[in-house]
């Protein structure tokens, strides 16, 4: 593979690629912060409350999913500057985020304790997980607005607005966790609760900003309310076309994903804990991963919507030999931050177990991210910017569902074999991605061009 040696490739890269990172960097803060605050006030609070939001950790990515699937469109009609066709594409997508977001919502707060008893045996984590879903659920609708809007929006190459808005909210819910979780300055201490709540406060302040830009700012999209009961059977057809196996491989890698949790979470709280602190570290050092999956598929997007296939062949050659150098590095700053810690856990409530699981568990880690760094930018940002997502879904969800559902519970309720063993088997699934991933690039089967000349009154 050849590098691109054009600096307003580079140049175009690193515009997408920036802010989406320092939105991530921004969203993990707000995660750390959680982690930090709950782990300071006791390892059940943390552990709860991980497992709780494993019902939000489907919806959102089930939310990615239908942004991606519309953003195979959008960024493609972005490319034509076909606005008239991405305001009705944005409509819909809005609508369906919103139908999903409501049916988890009605589960989070109507059958809270059915939730948690899905992740964990554990009661007293039941209990705790149970009062944090009644008020987190409230959040989800707005979550989906906030979210596909801005994914889409992120596909024009208009990343700023996102950065805005997570900025904020990490220092409204960063505020907020201080003042209700520990009660400080006369407010109640609510503890998992006030963490919940300062979430929820959080998206209410994402949504009326986005609601203010989208409606009253934004002078390309020019998005309005009507177009949220947009129909049109065409632009359905497509959008269900190319959004359906986007949105199917989120749901089912997002669950799959989150049984490893339960898996987990059946076996022993320190293990749960232990996962609670990875999760967060790897999303931590992974952040310029995922940047270059998005900015992959919104730049290969556009050349495929051009009729530039071979630009685009070219661009994600490039992108993906720089994938392998950020998974190097990104694995190399998980070894880095393990050895930092046992003074992390000295510092809050964690207990013997878990560390010693933590340490070996963060092993497994930076072998898993070597190869998700690959893959990510392979599956996300080439297949799927090039209007391949169906290969993707096969993929990435079947061998998650293999790995998961079947090798994790055999391994940690049959077997018996250790905890950090049973974590090992289960993030298998990388791995075993990264060779029919590498032959369904070479193959070139993955360049289609997915927009249409009609003209959707």
């Amino acid at each position: 593979m050849k590098l691109i040696r054009e600096k307003t490739f580079y140049k175009s890269l690193l515009a997408i690629t920036v802010p989406i990172v320092l939105q991530n960097l921004i969203n993990v803060g707000v995660s750390m912060l959680d982690t930090v605050m709950l782990a300071g006030l006791n390892q059940s609070a943390l552990s709860a409350s991980m497992l709780a939001n494993q019902l939000y950790f489907i919806l959102v990515v089930a939310f990615f999913g239908v942004a991606g699937g519309a953003s195979v469109l959008t960024a493609q009609y972005w490319g034509k500057k076909d606005t008239k066709a991405i305001r009705r594409i944005l409509g819909m997508s809005l609508r369906y985020a919103v139908i999903i977001a409501a049916l988890f919502a009605a589960a989070a707060i109507f059958a809270p304790r059915v939730v948690m008893q899905i992740y964990t045996n554990n009661e007293n984590l039941i209990t705790l997980g149970a009062s944090y879903l009644r008020i987190i659920g409230f959040s989800y609708i707005l979550s989906a607005v906030t979210v596909v809007y801005l994914g889409i929006l992120r596909s024009t190459g208009n990343v700023r607005v996102a950065t805005a808005v997570y900025s904020l909210s990490m220092v409204v819910n960063g505020v907020f966790n201080y003042l209700l979780i520990f009660g400080a300055f006369g407010f109640p201490e609510m503890g998992i609760e006030g963490a919940a709540l300062a979430t929820l406060i959080a998206r209410v302040c994402e949504i009326v900003f986005v609601s203010f830009y989208a409606l009253a700012k934004e002078k390309q999209i020019r998005f309005k309310l009507k177009y949220f009961f947009y129909r049109n059977r065409t632009l359905f057809r497509d959008f269900l076309r190319f959004s359906a196996p986007v949105i199917l491989n989120e749901l089912a890698w997002s669950t799959g994903f989150s049984m490893q949790s339960a898996v987990l979470g059946h076996m022993s709280e320190d293990a749960v804990a232990a996962n609670s602190i990875i999760s967060v570290v790897s999303r931590l050092v992974t952040v310029g991963v995922f940047g270059m999956a998005n900015a992959s598929a919104v730049m290969i997007g556009n050349e495929v919507g051009r009729g530039r296939e071979e630009s685009a062949k070219n661009q994600a050659r490039t992108m993906l030999i720089i994938s392998l150098g950020l998974g190097i590095i990104s694995s190399g700053l998980i070894l880095l931050i393990r050895a930092f810690m046992p003074a992390f856990a000295a510092g809050v409530q964690l207990t013997p177990a878990a560390l010693s699981l933590l340490m070996k568990m963060m092993l497994t880690s930076a072998l898993y991210i070597l190869f998700h760094s690959f893959n990510g930018t392979n599956i996300i940002g080439v297949l799927r910017g090039g209007g391949d997502s169906r290969f993707g879904m096969i993929l990435d969800a079947g061998v998650l569902w293999f790995t998961s559902l079947l090798l994790g519970p055999l391994c940690g309720f049959v077997l018996k074999i250790p905890v950090e063993w049973v974590f090992f088997v289960m993030m298998l699934d990388e791995p075993i991605k990264f060779l029919p991933g590498i032959l369904r690039f070479r193959s070139g089967r993955w360049l289609r061009n997915v927009t249409r000349n009609d003209d959707f009154a």
